[in-house]
């Protein structure tokens, strides 16, 4: 199966996908140039920017991918 198909299903199966969930659970480490790869077979993929505070209190920021309710 590819990266690609991987993600699809994991989103499908889970809502939605962090790079670290794609690295830990798939072992993708290139998530965005998948997601791009969806959103260029048709796939309507939403993002979304979420902030936090790493383990040492660092600020991070990290997107969260999920399928859309739209066709894009």
């Amino acid at each position: 199966m590819k990266q690609v198909d991987k993600v699809l299903s994991f989103i499908q199966a889970n809502g939605s996908i962090t790079s670290m969930q794609a690295f830990y659970n798939l072992g993708v480490t290139r998530l965005a140039a998948r997601i791009a790869d969806l959103r260029k077979r048709g796939v309507g993929i939403v993002s979304k920017t979420v902030s936090g505070k790493a383990k040492d209190g660092t600020p991070i920021h990290y997107s969260v991918y999920s399928l859309s309710h739209e066709k894009e």
